[in-house]
C-alpha cells in the first residue's frame, strides 16, 4: 500500500510470521523521497539521523476523564489496530477499524467529536501533513488555537492548523 504527497511516497507493507507459537504481526514503513534530476520512477531513500520512535497496538480500548482547573474532559477510544512510528517531526501512521468519542469544555476550548475510522493510512513531515483513509468524523471544536467543524468526515480546520478533509482523507498545514 502506498501514500503519495508532493514528491513524496509513503509505502507501507505487512509480515507476518510465527514465532514460538505465536503470531506476530510487523508493518514495514517506508518513507520514499524523488531524488532531484532523476526520472519520475527514480526514488531515494530519506535517511535519519536519529532512531524512529514506533508503536502498535491490537486490538486496543480505553476511556478516561480530567479535570483542571481550566476546565473538564472527557475520551474514549477503541479499535483493531493502530500504528505510528515518529523520527524528530516526521511521522506515519496507520488505523483499522477505530472508534474515538471526545469532549472538552475549558477556559480555551469547547469541543465534542465523535469519530468512526475504516481504515487510514498518515504521513507527517514538517508542517505538512496527509491521511488518506474512509472515515466519519463528525463534531466541532472552537478554542485558542482555531475552529473545527465535520460532519461525515468532510469538513475544515482553521486556526494554527488549517485542513480540509473529505470522507475521512485530510491535508493539512501547521503554523508553528
Amino acid at each position: 500500500m502506498g501514500v503519495f504527497i508532493k514528491g513524496y511516497i509513503m509505502v507501507v507493507s505487512v509480515e507476518q510470521t510465527l514465532q514460538e507459537k505465536q503470531q506476530i504481526t510487523y508493518f514495514h514503513f517506508t518513507l520514499l523521497r524523488r531524488a532531484r534530476g532523476t526520472r519520475m520512477g527514480s526514488k531515494a531513500i530519506i535517511h535519519y539521523d536519529e532512531e524512529p520512535d514506533f508503536s502498535a497496538e491490537d486490538p486496543y480500548a480505553g476511556i478516561g476523564t480530567y479535570g483542571t482547573s481550566n476546565g473538564n474532559g472527557f475520551t474514549a477510544e477503541a479499535g483493531l489496530l493502530k500504528a505510528k512510528q515518529s523520527n524528530g517531526n516526521s511521522e506515519i501512521g496507520a488505523t483499522l477499524a477505530t472508534a474515538k468519542l471526545g469532549s472538552e469544555f475549558s477556559l480555551h476550548k469547547v469541543s465534542a467529536m465523535a469519530d468512526v475510522e475504516v481504515i487510514s493510512v498518515s504521513a507527517k513531515a514538517g508542517p505538512v501533513d496527509a491521511k488518506l483513509g474512509l472515515g466519519a468524523k463528525t463534531g466541532a471544536s472552537i478554542g485558542a488555537d482555531g475552529v473545527e467543524v465535520k460532519v461525515l468526515g468532510t469538513g475544515f480546520t482553521f486556526g494554527k492548523r488549517i485542513s480540509v478533509s473529505v470522507f475521512g482523507s485530510e491535508i493539512g498545514f501547521s503554523w508553528s
